[in-house]
């Protein structure tokens, strides 16, 4: 009897679904996803960007202006765009199933029109969604440029 009961018990656990790979552990993953995007983005691996990016993917500028993948891929290849690996970012990432939002924030070095080092902040939202064989891949990015704080 208590075999039975162990296994049905098994059975009905292994039968929902894995919100145990929970809001936690997808934050975390995509945060991670985040950091190597960027970082791939910093040293100019531009298959390994391409390959976070969903064939959808679009991105909308700080000013207003919307890119598809190709021409974001293109615009990044130009070196117009700098990337640095964002230090320490403050981040919060809402997860509904298979949808997460990265939303984050920190201070940075830029390049100014005059082509000196000035500090900025940026804060993006970045919403990623996972594909039917379980990876995430980043549909849209939007991203903001104020006086750093």
């Amino acid at each position: 009897m208590l075999r039975t009961v162990r296994t049905a018990l098994f059975l009905l656990t292994a039968a929902l679904p894995v919100q145990a790979q929970s809001d936690a552990a997808v934050s975390k993953g995509i945060h991670d996803r985040e950091v190597q995007w960027r970082t791939a983005i910093s040293l100019g691996n531009w298959s390994a960007v391409e390959s976070f990016l969903a064939p959808d993917f679009v991105m909308t500028t700080a000013d207003g202006g919307r890119l598809d993948r190709d021409k974001y891929l293109k615009e990044l290849q130009r070196g117009t765009t700098t990337f640095a690996p964002v230090p320490d970012p403050t981040y919060k990432v809402l997860v509904y199933g298979q949808t997460a939002v990265h939303l984050g924030e920190a201070n940075r070095m830029s390049t100014g029109s005059d082509g000196g080092s000035i500090l900025v902040h940026v804060v993006w939202t970045d919403t990623w969604v996972r594909t039917s064989d379980g990876r995430w891949v980043l549909l849209a990015a939007q991203v903001a440029v104020a006086p750093a704080k």
